[in-house]
């Protein structure tokens, strides 16, 4: 089945036609209209798929992607095994009314989709938001921090398409287009774990598309869909390097121009340093060395972390606590206020100043050069990016201070379930993989646990 452009005959109407779907098959020859009239431009643009999803068709008052729907959808329902030609006006008017007055729910059927995946993407993100789609298997919503990756896959896609000057349709999620989505995201520098999150969000959004019958391609089950992820996370800062780290002077360009003179690195990397130095404010790099201590403090994600603030501190007993409800999960954690928190709070008088996370991430490696953290990490796993190094400090990110906090509170005897409690890590067992020992700090910790076991 197919759908035909007829142009108009009639006077002062020759740049606009009728949509017209068509199914030929051994039992039935049918053309049933669709109920659009629209410009003849607007149809080429819709078949090239050369058009923005946002767009608005002046010729009928849509938008280019709920056109798109529409038809996606009349396909869809032509095409199942028990389709009725003499059905056809009243199949079309029903998918028209529940499309664009948004109350299309999932259809048990099997076409080849021609529908874009930003349209379905979009229409993906709004079933979320209302509840028309959930959880697998659950009746919950997903939380809004979902609902963000996903509105940030959608403008990733945007960018591609447009850079690419290529539409990207449900049918062409093939392995093809998922090499030259991932390497068009390492040209830009994204991190390997990035580019997994994003294709891992691409998957289950082309898993679903397939789910709902709109397209045959199942390429997403390829084992090599979703690039690996690369160990990155393997290190944490000892309660010793976070005070040095908040001891390190970051208030004038010349203590760290003076600092970098003193580091055992090439004379190559001093003048790329100074140079940085000169493009970012010397006060964003202290901005960020006091949001990561926030960060290596209160145990939190950095999208948590960065937006602790005085009102958040509340009193129990006569003791404060951070009482933050977390993006990700929504849960509720209370954080016992570390002194030095509330030095930092203080000095921006109750609010952390605004980093964003891809600045966090280059700026912190800067600052665990100028610590002298440039020895060799110990990194015992296979690296997919060998050429970032094996330095302690270029392994350094945003979420090294979650991990961090964990650490340092187990191997201070903190029960698993205290430091769960703050973290919000789902269960004892994640976070117990989440932690980062060497081996000689595991028998140490094991060797509590043995007493009055082993006689010493």
């Amino acid at each position: 089945m197919d759908f035909i452009f007829i142009k108009s005959s009639k006077a002062g109407k020759e740049d606009f036609g009728s949509v017209y779907a068509r199914v030929r098959t051994d039992k039935a020859n049918v053309k049933a209209v669709t109920g659009f009239t629209i410009k003849q431009l607007e149809w080429e643009k819709y078949r090239s798929l050369q058009y923005t999803s946002s767009a608005l068709m002046s010729s009928i008052g849509i938008k280019y992607g709920q056109f798109a729907q529409v038809l996606a959808r009349i396909k869809a329902a032509f095409e199942t095994d028990d389709f009725d030609p003499k059905k056809a006006k009243s199949v079309i008017e029903s998918v028209k009314h529940d499309v664009l007055n948004g109350m299309m729910q999932v259809v048990e059927v099997k076409p080849k989709g021609k529908m874009l995946f930003e349209d379905f993407l979009t229409s993906y993100i709004e079933d979320l938001e209302t509840g028309r789609r959930t959880k697998k298997g659950r009746t919950v919503k997903v939380t809004p921090a979902y609902i963000k990756g996903l509105r940030i896959i959608l403008n990733q896609i945007r960018n591609y398409q447009k850079e690419m000057r290529r539409k990207l349709g449900l049918d062409d999620m093939t392995m093809e287009t998922r090499n030259s989505l991932v390497g068009y995201w390492k040209e830009r520098g994204l991190m390997p774990n990035a580019i997994n999150s994003y294709m891992t969000d691409v998957r289950t959004v082309a898993k679903a598309a397939y789910e709902d019958k709109l397209t045959k391609c199942d390429d997403f089950r390829h084992s090599d869909f979703v690039p690996k992820k690369e160990e990155v996370d393997n290190i944490y800062l000892t309660p010793e390097q976070i005070q040095e780290m908040l001891a390190l002077d970051l208030s004038t360009k010349e203590a760290v121009k003076e600092r970098l003179e003193t580091l055992d690195i090439g004379e190559d990397e001093k003048l790329a340093q100074l140079s940085k130095c000169r493009i970012t404010h010397i006060r964003t790099l202290e901005h960020v060395r006091d949001v990561f201590i926030v960060g290596c403090l209160t145990g939190q994600r950095v999208s948590d972390y960065s937006r602790i603030c005085e009102e958040m501190i509340t009193e129990i007993n006569g003791v404060e606590f951070i009482l933050l409800t977390q993006q990700k999960t929504e849960k509720k954690v209370y954080i016992p206020v570390d002194r030095r928190v509330r030095q930092i709070l203080d000095k921006y008088n109750g609010k952390l100043p605004r980093i964003h996370p891809n600045e966090m991430n280059k700026l912190v490696k800067t600052v665990g050069l100028l610590l002298g953290w440039t020895y060799d990490c110990g990194f015992d796993g296979k690296r997919l990016n060998p050429k970032r190094g094996r330095r302690f400090c270029d392994m350094l990110l945003s979420h090294t201070a979650r991990r961090s906090f964990a650490t340092n509170a187990y191997k201070a005897g903190v029960p698993l379930s205290s430091i769960q409690a703050i973290t919000g890590h789902s269960s004892e067992a994640q976070l117990r993989r989440y932690l980062k020992l060497d081996a000689e700090e595991k028998a140490v910790i094991a060797l509590r646990d043995f007493e009055g076991v082993i006689e010493m």
